[in-house]
């Protein structure tokens, strides 16, 4: 499942990851194409006990406020709301960040490397 129900201020947001919040993504950003916004991405590589650039966090809160944007466009929810969640829940952050990961689209070749060998015998 793609989706989480993340709670700010005691209002729930479901947010939902796919095709249609990379739409989303690259809209808010002005890319057009998934590569541009798999580069922009790529700056989340977080190192261990080091804590997150201004750009790194600002890039999350896009990425999040884009998936809870393609679930519900008039989401009474800012960049505000979401750098505080961000900041306020790491264990959630977390979470929200794989099941990013998770949704995204596989090419050929990676399917083939999750494939289980034949257990016949």
């Amino acid at each position: 499942m793609n989706t989480q129900t993340i709670t700010h201020n005691k209002k729930k947001y479901k947010v939902k990851f796919g095709i249609k919040q990379n739409i989303v993504l690259g809209k808010m950003w002005g890319l057009t194409k998934y590569s541009e916004i798999a580069a922009k991405l790529a700056q989340l590589q977080f190192a261990d006990g080091e804590e997150p650039t201004m750009e790194q966090l600002n890039v999350l809160c896009d990425l999040y406020l884009s998936g809870i944007k393609s679930c519900n466009k008039k989401a009474a929810i800012d960049e505000d709301d979401v750098l505080e969640f961000i900041i306020e829940n790491p264990e959630e952050n977390a979470k929200l960040l794989q099941l990013y990961i998770n949704a995204q689209p596989q090419t050929k070749a990676e399917k083939q490397k999750n494939v289980q060998p034949d257990q016949r015998k």
